[in-house]
This record gives structure tokens, sequence and C-alpha cells, in this order.
């Protein structure tokens, strides 16, 4: 019976372990989407238009040189 105790502690304790290690990772996780949700920067229509013009040299010059 002692054997049988013993395996039952030592399975709760990993199961415990492993509850916490995945609700730090779920804390960890939340963490990270309110920094990225407070980190979110609304463009104006010019601002926009001038990203998308960058991005679209870009493209064109990368397609230039392949």
């Amino acid at each position: 019976m002692q054997k049988s105790n013993l395996l039952d502690l030592i399975g709760h304790a990993e199961m415990e372990k492993e509850i916490q290690e995945t609700v730090s990772e779920i804390i960890e996780s939340q963490e990270i989407q309110n920094i990225h949700a407070e980190r979110e920067v609304e463009l104006d229509e010019k601002e926009l238009r001038r990203y998308i013009d960058i991005v679209i040299k870009e493209v064109k010059k990368s397609k230039s040189t392949t």
C-alpha cells in the first residue's frame, strides 16, 4: 500500500505542476495580447496610402530582381 500512496502523491504533484505550467502559459499569452492591443495604432488615410505605396514599390523592386 505504501508504494501505491507514493505513486499517488507523485502523480498528483506532476498533475499540479502541469496545471500550473498551463495556467502560466495562458496568463503570459493574455499579457502578450494585452500588449499588442495597447500598441494598436490607427493610421489616417494619408499615412495608409504612403505605407501602401512603399509596399507596392518594394514588391515591384523584388519582382524585377528575380
